[in-house]
């Protein structure tokens, strides 16, 4: 359940900032999309209560890695994407951005 939720947040994310018709644009897209669903308390707190019950589960664990590997990726995506479509000079890799986010 957790993973289709995140999965859908994830895909709202990429629908709204692929949009944009400006750096600008995407940029604020980003940030108010972030204050929506990171900036919610309780949801975040369910999140770390999940992500800490799931040590002691091999399937949830193995499960989480995914969802990160896949959250990653789709952040790798975005960014190599506003690279390309608004022209900017990156000082790391998109994919060394994706991973330090």
């Amino acid at each position: 359940m957790l993973h289709n939720i995140r999965a859908d947040h994830a895909q709202a994310l990429i629908s709204e900032v692929s949009t944009a018709p400006t750096l600008d644009d995407m940029l604020n897209t980003f940030s108010a999309w972030c204050e929506r669903t990171i900036g919610d308390l309780e949801w975040s707190a369910l999140e770390a209560e999940f992500t800490v019950r799931a040590r002691q589960n091999p399937h949830l664990r193995t499960q989480l890695a995914r969802d990160a590997s896949h959250i990653r990726s789709l952040i790798k995506g975005i960014i190599a994407t506003a690279r390309d479509k608004y022209g900017l000079t990156l000082d790391l890799s998109a994919d060394d951005l994706a991973t330090a986010s």
